[in-house]
């Protein structure tokens, strides 16, 4: 290990950092993140929240399961395969399974804003596949998650929810703390977010 290596991942602060990596990653915002949108829905609210319990379990907790056992296997480095190269087989676990989630809310007529929610979620993954892989970049999914998470709670509950913009920077700061990304990784996952965002505002 460099010296470099030592110096970002040891010393005050780390703990906090690791915390905000699991505590805030995007596994755990992608199972919150259907709920906050369907208790905003205004028409068909239960039919939403059935449909974002089944959006949090594609879009979060299968690919958890299925990427942390390739983990385990030593597959990829950990559940959130820090390996740019490992990405590949993650990313299309992902996707598909967020693929056929949404595929199922556009048959059975899901509500609206639960549809866009997974279209939303498909343009980021598609996004995130193209950078880590046409441009061989490593962009923070963390970043990315976290603030188009920010935005859409922020435009469907209001003012007082641009506080999350402060657990925004915090993620970004422990995805830098911990040595798994560079802060350029973490302010294009950041900016990537924000269009995910809006294009969920957009189409909702």
């Amino acid at each position: 290990m460099t010296g470099t290596s030592v110096s970002r991942t040891e010393g005050p602060g780390r703990w906090l950092a690791k915390v905000a990596t699991e505590v805030l990653s995007p596994y755990t915002v992608l199972i919150a993140m259907p709920f906050v949108v369907g208790a905003a829905t205004q028409e068909r609210q239960a039919e939403a929240l059935w449909w974002a319990a089944a959006l949090a379990v594609f879009s979060s907790f299968i690919p958890w399961v299925l990427i942390m056992g390739g983990a385990l296997r030593g597959r990829w480095e950990g559940h959130h395969v820090r390996n740019r190269e490992g990405r590949r087989t993650p990313l299309i676990i992902c996707g598909s399974s967020v693929i056929a989630v949404t595929v199922l809310m556009a048959v059975f007529d899901a509500p609206s804003s639960m549809q866009a929610l997974g279209v939303a979620e498909l343009v980021l993954l598609a996004v995130t596949v193209g950078v880590t892989f046409g441009f061989k970049w490593k962009i923070s999914i963390h970043a990315a998650v976290a603030s188009a998470a920010a935005l859409v709670t922020a435009v469907l509950y209001g003012l007082a929810w641009h506080w999350l913009w402060l657990l925004v920077l915090l993620v970004g700061w422990s995805r830098v703390r911990v040595n798994d990304h560079d802060l350029p990784q973490v302010i294009g996952g950041t900016l990537l977010g924000l269009v995910g965002g809006a294009l969920f505002v957009g189409i909702a």
